[in-house]
């Protein structure tokens, strides 16, 4: 068991206290609509980049100028890290 990577998921008994976790999300709406929609989702292309930005600013109630939309990686943490005047968040 200690050799593998993730796929806890297929132990619904084990309870992993090392691997990081949020309890908090997905939250119970998000989980909802993406049972709703889950064969649309599964079969179509995804949202392009502006459309992603204004549903962002959207739910955190900011510009969308001030959104940035990418995949988690390194130039993206880097981003952040040097951004010490202004709050920056990644989700």
């Amino acid at each position: 068991m200690q050799e593998r990577y993730g796929g806890y998921w297929r132990y619904p008994k084990l309870l992993d206290f090392c691997y990081l976790v949020n309890p908090y999300f997905p939250p119970k709406k998000m989980i909802d609509e993406f049972q709703y929609s889950f064969k649309t989702l599964l079969e179509q292309y995804p949202s392009g980049l502006k459309v992603n930005s204004s549903l962002c600013a959207k739910i955190f109630g900011v510009s969308v100028d001030k959104i940035v939309v990418g995949k988690w990686c390194r130039r993206t943490h880097q981003i952040c890290d040097g951004n010490t005047s202004r709050k920056c968040w990644i989700y």
